[in-house]
């Protein structure tokens, strides 16, 4: 009888253990983390984004469009008061679902705390990096150009910024991995020659994977 009450004993204790463990790797969720660290696109300005057919592609390209775009953007990630340690933190520009580019300047590699090379700091509610710029011509389909001309004749220009984000999260006894992506919708009017439009308003990125 004592043998099977300590085996029930036992087996209890397990499965309480389990339970705790179960709701602290939920509570540390990389989701839940991934949601408190949402990137947040603070302002944007868009210098030009402008529909070209250019003579000079080669002829397998004569058919396509191009799109000149200067794009400016001011992304932030919260501080949520946790050791999270970011580890890369990227962006692209998208127009139609066609990509624009890369921003010229993004976040070198820091050493802080020594020993992990690798390890960006945690954001402290500011701008990372301040600001980003999207600048170049890139080749579109023609039907690309046409939905950018129909939105400049509507008044509304619409650009997606996608944010990539890779932290780590430690644990008591393991890390939790972060590979998320945001998407950061931006509406202006119409840029003009040497009137660029302003996103003031502020926007919070969605998580998308």
């Amino acid at each position: 009888m004592g043998i099977k009450s300590d085996v029930i004993v036992s087996a209890v204790f397990c499965g309480v253990l389990i339970v705790c463990v179960g709701l602290m790797r939920l509570v540390n969720s990389p989701y839940i983390f991934a949601k408190s660290c949402q990137a947040t696109v603070d302002f944007a300005i868009l210098a030009a984004l402008n529909p070209t057919f250019s003579p000079l592609l080669p002829n397998s390209m004569a058919n396509m469009a191009t799109l000149q775009y200067h794009l400016t953007v001011n992304i932030s990630v919260p501080s949520i008061g946790q050791n999270i340690w970011f580890r890369d933190f990227s962006a692209i520009a998208l127009y139609n679902n066609s990509m624009l580019g890369v921003p010229e300047n993004w976040i070198p590699t820091n050493k802080d705390p020594p020993g992990r090379p690798t390890d960006l700091p945690p954001p402290q509610g500011e701008a990372w990096p301040s600001p980003s710029v999207f600048q170049g011509t890139v080749v579109v389909y023609p039907s690309v150009a046409a939905e950018l001309e129909r939105e400049r004749a509507e008044g509304t220009v619409r650009v997606r910024v996608r944010v990539s984000l890779t932290a780590t999260v430690p644990m008591k006894y393991s890390s939790n991995f972060i590979f998320n992506n945001y998407d950061c919708w931006l509406w202006f009017p119409p840029p003009g020659d040497g009137a660029p439009a302003v996103f003031g308003q502020g926007t919070r990125c969605s998580l998308v994977n």
